[in-house]
């Protein structure tokens, strides 16, 4: 039976491949041929150097058709550049022609179009089942089998005449390629010319459509249903996601992320900005900031987000977590989608514990597999991040890429009738959510209340809108409950997060839910999956897979015998970890090198861990912060989100790197960690702008924290907790210069009023210093403003000599300055300058020390 199963399929796929195959239009999705039929209302084109604005073009088209849309190409920037690239700028436009045509007369007319000296490139749009405009752009993606194959892809681009524009900055064996005004061939042409000559694992056309799942909107605002149905829209009393049980145990962790991949949302919306995490990307640039490229994002982050309790518009489902924008237009234009997986690899290297995508696509493109595997691999150190895709308001089957992988969280959309939204559904709107085979969860999808851009900008001008729709509004719900998941357990697979969801799914509705092939976490109906999604039995889910309280006991030394020893009974310096170290590069070394400012490859920050318990460690991660260096740097306030004012405008500086997932460690084993880092550009800061700080927090619900307070100095903590260790790095451009000077903040780090002492030391602490730096008569000259030289005149001055109203001068390890009154969160800049005779390869040490005068403690320094 097996055997004739297996028959009848491959005849069945050799018939439609051959039926595809027929066809004079169609590309290669996985090595099938997918069918496309023209579309002869619209045209693709790449305009001559000489037409550079929509009018030019429209004048150059005549009576025969008009401009849509016309934008400069911006693809090539958002590559690595290799040594074909075309520096030439281009633009790109729309075209739609006025009159009907048959497909032999638009081909002819496209032809002469090409011919008429005003155009580079011309492409034909196309159809197909799933959406009635595809456009062809001049571009085609194509996936080396090896790093070694590039000369092939070379030779095969100059025997096709067409042009390597660069090579994907996130997936290296990926080549963006275009077509020119040489090429004989369209890029549809090309990309099936370069599949089928089995020389690469992939090639296909950049096909373009519109991508956003839209959704109707109302100004009038009505209660969240979707957190607590109590008979709004005279739906079901108690048909929602129980947010409000699952609150009772959490409402999210700020140590998980949910990136929106989406039109980018307003990081500065009142109920979004306590909540945001860095500053995002733009995946149409492939640069940061994230922008705002429409209104469909905010609407998404607001339902996964929106903080609680603030007297403000509404409440995300998980409204504790942190929310990172991932902006693209979701609109059909040139390198689409390898921009789209740019922003998908980049959220889950950015420390993405969970995307949220409400977008579709109606042409399948291994580019994007690739990325969205990528993020189940390597996301989260290994664990995977989890991706969730609507699965689309056709009122069909789910929409791609929602069906394109079994570990994808597909979410329909469900009315607050218990029911598939559908045509005929209670709500009375006349789309339907899509169902089928892979779909997996439903969750609330009308009349859905959430955050709108600000002012006049989004849907309804309130800043709010009450009437967020589709299968767009059900996926950022089903985004929420897995971050609330991974708020209790953070040592969860991708796997395990998504059967926790399906196998805690409320059977909703009157649907007769059955067991099915395929699939194993419950019984599963086609038009609901396997239910509604249940935010209190989830997490309850995942705390019951938590390990017990063990005992293993990892740490990270912060002094040169620390044996992790809770608290750490060593009175040096907490901030000059020797099981914390800097590589310019990923190149796995064990010498800390000053960290370079570079756009186009990371640095590499390694920590060591070791166990020093007496059984195997499990679940445990490593978080890595980086922060403006200073004598007071106060946990998390300095680490987490943290913007200051500088000549070049609001500076991130401070802010969490990453989390990765720690091994298994056995008794006594040591484990080094590896991470990407792209450290911040020296010349955005005023003053100091070469010192920074790295915190590592090694996080596990079965290795805490022994005393962690927040709001107070860092130094503190790491003396009280070996989970955590801190470094002075310091950062440079090698490209530009700096100049001679430094600069070191000076903080306030408890509460209210208190006195510190500013110290100066050469000798290192317990380091071997064979050269000292006052021995060889160093100076520090201290350059301070007008208030902190008031506040000097209160405090004592040792070995201090004042040169005049703004200048201190050092020459001494005895040198201190004592009983200096600061407040709590002030800060003040010194200047210093430091002078002194090196011979050559001699390095010689300074550190400046903030010490508590009360205790007697060091608060914090900084190493020169």
């Amino acid at each position: 039976m097996r055997a004739l199963k297996f028959i009848c399929s491959f005849v069945v796929f050799w018939a439609s491949w051959q039926e595809a195959r027929s066809q004079e239009y169609f590309f290669y999705y996985q090595g099938r041929p997918q069918p496309l039929r023209l579309n002869t209302e619209y045209a693709y084109v790449v305009t001559s150097e000489e037409v550079t604005d929509s009018s030019q073009l429209g004048k150059a088209l005549g009576e025969e058709a008009s401009v849509i849309r016309f934008s400069e190409d911006n693809t090539a920037q958002t590559l690595r550049p290799v040594s074909q690239t075309d520096p030439k700028r281009e633009h790109w436009a729309e075209i739609q022609l006025r009159s009907k045509r048959s497909d032999a007369e638009y081909v002819d007319y496209l032809r002469k179009l090409k011919e008429g000296g005003f155009l580079k490139v011309v492409s034909p749009y196309f159809q197909n089942q799933r959406a009635s405009k595809i456009g062809l752009s001049h571009y085609f993606y194509v996936k080396l089998k090896s790093n070694e194959d590039f000369p092939v892809l070379a030779k095969m681009a100059g025997e096709s005449n067409v042009l390597i524009v660069g090579q994907n900055k996130f997936m290296p064996l990926w080549y963006t390629l275009k077509c020119t005004d040489q090429s004989p061939s369209n890029a549809l042409e090309n990309a099936n010319r370069f599949y089928e000559s089995g020389l690469f694992t992939h090639a296909e056309p950049d096909l373009m459509t519109d991508d956003a799942i839209h959704a109707a909107n109302d100004p009038e605002y009505v209660n969240q249903w979707g957190l607590a149905n109590t008979g709004q829209y005279g739906g079901t009393v108690g048909t929602d996601v129980r947010a409000e049980d699952a609150w009772q145990i959490t409402k999210g962790s700020r140590e998980v992320v949910v990136a929106v991949l989406d039109h980018g949302f307003e990081m500065n919306h009142p109920d979004l900005q306590g909540n945001t995490f860095g500053t995002g990307f733009d995946s149409e640039s492939g640069t940061s900031p994230a922008l705002v490229l429409g209104s469909h994002g905010t609407a998404c982050a607001g339902i996964i987000g929106a903080i609680q309790d603030n007297h403000t518009g509404v409440s995300g489902v998980a409204p504790n977590v942190r929310l990172m924008s991932v902006s693209n237009s979701l609109a059909g234009s040139p390198a689409s989608r390898q921009k789209r997986a740019d922003g998908i690899n980049w959220a889950w290297l950015n420390g993405a514990h969970v995307i949220s995508n409400s977008w579709s696509s109606a042409v399948p493109y291994a580019i994007i597999d690739d990325a969205i595997t990528n993020a189940f691999t390597s996301g989260r150190g290994g664990l995977g991040t989890l991706v969730v895709f609507a699965a689309g308001n056709d009122n069909g089957g789910v929409s791609y890429p929602a069906n394109s992988h079994a570990d994808i969280v597909a979410v329909g959309a469900m009315s607050q009738c218990a029911e598939r939204k559908s045509p005929t559904s209670c709500d009375g709107e006349g789309w339907g959510s899509n169902f089928g085979a892979q779909l997996d969860v439903v969750a609330p999808g009308v009349f859905i209340s959430t955050t709108d851009r600000q002012g006049a900008n989004g849907y309804t001008g309130t800043d709010y809108t009450s009437f967020f729709n589709g299968t767009s509004s059900a996926c950022p719900m089903v985004a929420g409950v897995a971050a609330l998941v991974l708020s209790v357990n953070p040592c969860l697979t991708h796997d395990q997060v998504e059967d926790i969801l399906e196998q805690s799914a409320q059977k909703a509705g009157t649907y007769a839910y059955a067991a099915s092939v395929g699939r194993p976490n419950g019984t599963w109906h086609n038009e609901m999956g396997y239910g509604l999604v249940d935010a209190e039995a989830a997490v309850q889910l995942a705390q019951g897979l938590l390990p017990a309280t063990a005992s293993f006991d990892l740490f990270s030394k912060d002094r040169p015998f620390d044996i992790g020893t809770e608290p750490n009974p060593d009175g040096g310096p907490m901030w000059i970890s020797e099981d914390i170290w800097v590589r310019n590069n990923l190149d796995g070394g064990t010498t800390h090198q000053n960290p370079e400012f570079k756009l186009l490859s990371p640095n590499g920050v390694y920590v060591k861990i070791t166990n020093r318990g007496r059984t195997a460690s499990a679940c445990a991660n490593l978080a890595v912060y980086f922060s403006k260096a200073s004598t007071g740097l106060v946990w998390p306030t300095h680490w987490e989100d943290y913007y200051q004012g500088t000549s070049a405008g609001s500076i991130l500086h401070g802010d969490k790197i990453n989390t990765v997932f720690i091994p298994a460690l056995a008794p006594g084993a040591s484990h080094t960690i590896e991470m990407p880092w792209y450290p911040p550009d020296p010349a955005d800061f005023d003053s100091d702008v070469h010192h920074f700080c790295l915190l590592t927090r090694i996080e596990s619900p079965a290795d805490p924290m022994f005393d962690e307070p927040t709001l107070v100095g860092v130094g503190e903590n790491v003396r009280k907790n070996n989970n955590i260790a801190w470094k002075n790095v310091s950062v440079y451009d090698t490209d530009a210069d700096a100049g001679e000077g430094t600069s070191v903040f000076v903080r306030g780090v408890q509460r209210g009023w208190s006195r510190i002492n500013l110290r100066f030391f050469d000798g290192g602490f317990q380091e071997r210093i064979r050269a000292r730096f006052f021995e060889r008569g160093g100076t520090v000259r201290l350059t301070v403003d007008p208030e902190l030289m008031n506040r000097l005149k209160e405090a004592q001055l040792d070995g201090v000599k004042m040169l005049d109203d703004r200048t201190l001068l050092i020459a001494s390890p005895k040198a201190r300055i004592s009983n200096l009154p600061v407040h709590s969160k002030e800060t003040f800049s010194i200047a210093l300058n430091l002078k002194v005779l090196l011979y050559e390869k001699e390095e010689l040490l300074l550190d400046v020390v903030q010490e508590n005068a009360q205790s007697g403690k060091f608060e914090g320094g900084e190493r020169f």
